[in-house]
């Protein structure tokens, strides 16, 4: 027999029954002889099974709670030694120091889904560059490299002369900044030239210039006169474009009562129709991005 709460349940009851509660099935251990009823120890089995593993996910939720408590505990009754309360300053000099180095440094990363190979890139980039003082390479992860510069001035002609490739890889820069580490440097920009075709001569100006350049990215500057204006077949901007996103396809721009398409794919504005002649009709859908 088993019982809850001093009411008493015979094992056909606990067998049978739909109506009885859950505790009292459970409590019909140990097993009783073998009855009639099929499936009867297989039944039971599994009710003392589940059981057990209730319990067992108490006893562990219980431990889990205990060695929170100790912890707490632990930590509130935590004393520091006079040794250990000292406070570590880093010197105002040190600091400084760092900041002035730092003024020659750039960090380098080349895009490029193979790992690329240090001395071959140090070797032809310095050709390239052609600094007057001497370069140091230093790698601080995949394809990504810390270069220290003599001269400021080397520095300041490689910024100048961006953007720069390796292997038709690009090769993207910033500068250093001493209060990130090496897995917080993000390579998101780096600037481009940019040619505008087939404007109107009025429209030959800084303003419109800096308005269509405006839908790349980030604009640095217009090529223009000292009277704002720019002159020949074409307008160049310098843009800063963020690499990591493609490029739009295009912008629809006004000018007067008419809107024009301005196809960053083939560079050209004149597009009345809103389509690009350079772009095949059945794949203007499908390209995205020059």
């Amino acid at each position: 027999m088993a019982k809850q709460m001093g009411v008493s349940f015979s094992v056909d009851q606990l067998l049978t029954s739909t109506d009885l509660p859950y505790s009292a099935k459970v409590m019909a251990a140990p097993l009783p002889p073998k009855s009639k009823v099929p499936g009867r120890d297989r039944m039971l089995n599994l009710l003392v099974d589940t059981e057990r593993r209730s319990e067992d996910l108490s006893l562990s939720q219980v431990s889990v709670g205990m060695m929170t408590d100790d912890i707490t505990r632990r930590w509130e009754t935590l004393k520091l030694t006079e040794n250990a309360k000292e406070e570590l300053v880093l010197p105002d000099e040190v600091v400084l120091s760092t900041s002035i180095k730092g003024q020659h440094w750039l960090l380098a990363m080349i895009f490029n889904d193979r790992t690329v190979n240090k001395e071959a890139f140090q070797s032809t980039m310095a050709k390239v560059w052609n600094s007057e003082g001497w370069i140091t390479f230093k790698e601080f992860g995949v394809n990504k490299f810390l270069l220290e510069f003599q001269l400021l001035k080397d520095k300041e002609k490689l910024l100048q002369g961006r953007p720069w490739s390796f292997d038709q890889q690009l090769i993207c820069f910033i500068d250093f900044n001493g209060g990130l580490s090496s897995s917080e440097v993000q390579f998101q920009f780096e600037p481009f030239w940019i040619q505008i075709h087939n404007l109107p001569f009025a429209r030959m100006n800084k303003d419109v210039g800096s308005l269509i350049a405006s839908g790349l990215g980030k604009v640095l500057e217009i090529e223009v006169d000292t009277e704002g204006f720019g002159w020949g077949s074409f307008l160049r901007a310098h843009v800063e474009v963020n690499i990591t996103k493609p490029l739009p396809r295009g912008r629809f721009l006004k000018i007067g009562a008419q809107q024009h398409l301005l196809a960053f794919k083939c560079g050209l504005l004149m597009h009345g129709k809103g389509s690009c002649s350079a772009l095949p009709q059945t794949s203007q859908a499908k390209e995205q991005h020059g």
